[in-house]
Parts: C-alpha cells; sequence; structure tokens
C-alpha cells in the first residue's frame, strides 16, 4: 500500500515538472544560482582569511604584536579621535622589556619623513625609519647590497643607514652607495646597506 502511494506522488511530481517546463526550469536555475553563490562567497572568505593570515605571520610572526599610537586608520574621524594619543617612547618599550616576564624581545622603531642628501643630490620627503636592536629578530627585511645594521650598531647609537634601494638609486645613480656619508635630516649617517626593492 505504501509503495503505491509513493509511486503515485512521484508521478504525480513529475506530470507537474513536465506540465509546467519554464516553472521548472527556473526554480532548478535558482536554486543552483543561489547554492553556487554561497559556495563561491564561502570559498571566497577562506581565501581572503588565509592570505591575510599569511601576510601577518610571513610580517611578525605567530607570536608577535604591534603597538601603535593611533592603531588602524580607516577615515579622517579615526585620525582625528586618535590625535591626541600619547606618544609611545623607548622608555616604554623598556619598560615592556623589564616587566613583562612573558615577552622575549621588544622592537621600537619610530618614522618620519624628511630630506636626504647626498652632496648636491636632495630628495624630499623621504620615509625616514629608526630602529632599536631588535630589528632584525623581527623584520623579514634583507639587504641587497652591503648589510644590515649589527644590534652592537644600534646600541651604541652609531650612524649607520641602510637605504632605499629607490632611494640608493636617485642619490648616487651608478655610484656603489657603500660606506659613502649621506645626511639624513641634516646628520650625516655611513651607508652601509642597501634594501631589496
Amino acid at each position: 500500500m505504501k509503495l503505491i502511494l509513493i509511486h503515485e506522488m512521484v508521478r504525480i511530481a513529475l506530470s507537474a515538472i513536465w506540465a509546467n517546463k519554464l516553472r521548472s526550469f527556473l526554480t532548478i536555475l535558482g536554486n543552483v544560482v543561489a547554492v553556487s553563490s554561497i559556495i563561491t562567497l564561502v570559498s571566497l572568505i577562506q581565501g581572503i582569511t588565509e592570505e591575510v593570515e599569511s601576510v601577518i605571520l610571513s610580517e611578525v610572526g605567530a607570536d608577535a604584536f604591534l603597538v601603535d599610537r593611533r592603531g588602524i586608520m580607516r577615515s579622517e574621524e579615526d585620525l582625528e579621535r586618535t590625535r591626541n594619543n600619547p606618544r609611545i617612547t623607548l622608555a616604554d618599550a623598556e619598560a615592556i622589556r623589564r616587566f613583562a616576564s612573558g615577552v622575549t624581545a621588544v622592537m621600537a622603531e619610530g618614522r618620519r619623513s624628511g630630506e636626504v642628501r647626498y652632496r648636491q643630490h636632495v630628495l624630499e620627503s623621504v620615509r625616514i625609519q629608526g630602529v632599536t636592536e631588535e630589528f632584525i629578530r623581527f623584520s623579514t627585511f634583507n639587504a641587497e647590497i652591503g648589510r644590515l645594521m649589527t644590534p652592537a650598531e644600534v646600541r651604541r647609537k652609531r650612524n649607520v643607514a641602510v637605504l632605499g634601494s629607490d632611494t640608493a638609486d636617485r642619490l648616487f645613480g651608478a655610484l656603489d652607495p657603500i660606506d659613502r656619508q649621506v645626511k639624513i635630516r641634516g646628520v650625516p649617517f655611513r651607508v652601509i646597506g642597501v634594501s631589496r626593492p
């Protein structure tokens, strides 16, 4: 009895589908498009998540984090709201190093823009970055020519600089920049390396 009932229901359903071909086709098409859209969206979100995670892990590592005065700026309002946040100083970095027992390394960096000069060649508004000795532990930065600064040079506050490849090209042209003296914001520095582009 039940088998006959199921058979009759299937026959009625198939005849309804056959009688309304366009409606049936559009219903199936709508379902296929909806399922495909969901699968595509989920795949896209997973891909973006994996890419962001890989960038974060390659830049700072899985066990590193960044403390910034302003955080992530998404709008002018964010910039205005954080304008009066207190500056983070080397003393703050030293306090973290001294009092945070679970922290194995602390790197501080400062960024500004300013003039970089080699003889008569002057570059305005160059991005300048000063770092503490732990920089090499945190960075994926490499020197294409010359070398990076050593922790001892940073500790002793030696005026050494690693230039970006674009800055080196614009200042020195075909000259070898290693061991030449540049002025960064008016202070003399010896060039020890040029970073990879």
